[in-house]
This record gives C-alpha cells, structure tokens and sequence, in this order.
C-alpha cells in the first residue's frame, strides 16, 4: 500500500525497544503494535528514552492491557484448532492473574500433528503487564507527551472498558 500511495519517507524496522541505538533519527510518528508496552520492564525509562526520537508533536499510537477488563474477565484458557490438508495445528493457552505485579502468566502450548503422529510441540511462557489509564496517564505526561485519548480497541469512539482487555493510546511529544 505504501509503494502505491508513493509514501517515501516511510522506514519501518524492528529492534529491542529498550535499547535502540539510532543517533540524529527523529520521528513524525512512532506506532508499537500487539502490547509491546505490556513487554517493557520500566515503563518510565522507555517513554524518556522515546523522546530522543521524537520531534515537537510527533504521534505516539500504542496498543496495551486494560486493567479494568483483565480485573472483571480475567485469563481464560482458550483452544484454537487449525486444519489444513491432513495435518492440524493445535494451540491451547491459559494464564495466572497476578494482581499485585499487574501481570498476567500466559502459557501457550503449541502441537502439530497429523492423525497418527505428533509432529512438533513447543510452549511458551509470556509475562505481560497490564495498565490503568490513570498511571498511563501520569506516566505519559511525566514523560514529555500530551495524551489526546484512549479508546477500546474493537469499538472504535469507545473508551476502553471492562468488557475488553484491548485498548489502544494516542498521545503526542510536546516537549
């Protein structure tokens, strides 16, 4: 899409977000997709290390965990089964709740198999933070940024609530 709108000026690349190396690169925009926040161990030090990319009113679009939602609904386990040909693809995730490191334990255990064999098996062990708006809040605007809003990530106009665990931030560096 980006090559038929003639866009040029578009660099898009992927590294640690906690130690990134560019000098003398700044940013119209900065998106970070599927949690990333949810990743990072101090949330302060990364929003301070944002600014160096940042010009005056850069765009800071982040998806993130809602702390309401994740409080009301809780983990659940969750079985997705994919079929293609004769091999099928099964993913079984669950998580643990810890309220006091507002984190959740995700646990995803992956196999493949064919009807009379298993092919591969993996799993996996993520611990991802979640968010209330209000330290989001005070910690963005510590940060250098203005917050323009929130809002839930599937009901667009929305603002993020208990039903969903997804919201996502745009905010802007005023310097």
């Amino acid at each position: 899409k980006l090559l038929k709108k003639k866009i040029k000026n578009i660099k898009l690349f992927r590294d640690d977000i906690e130690n990134l190396k560019f000098k003398n690169v700044k940013y119209d925009a900065i998106l970070l997709l599927f949690n990333v926040i949810g990743y990072i161990s101090n949330l302060d030090k990364f929003f301070n290390n944002l600014k160096k990319f940042a010009k005056k009113n850069t765009l800071l679009i982040f998806d993130f965990w809602h702390q309401d939602a994740i409080h009301f609904e809780g983990p659940k386990k969750i079985r997705k089964s994919f079929v293609l040909n004769n091999q099928e693809l099964l993913r079984n995730s669950s998580g643990k709740l810890n309220k006091r490191k507002k984190r959740v334990e995700i646990l995803i255990d992956t196999t493949l198999k064919t009807e009379n064999k298993i092919l591969a098996e993996s799993s996996e062990k993520h611990l991802v933070r979640y968010y209330n708006l209000d330290f989001l809040s005070e910690t963005i605007e510590n940060s250098g940024f203005e917050l323009i809003k929130y809002e839930d990530f599937n009901k667009l106009g929305n603002l993020p609530n208990k039903k969903n665990w997804n919201a996502y931030c745009v905010c802007k560096f005023v310097g």
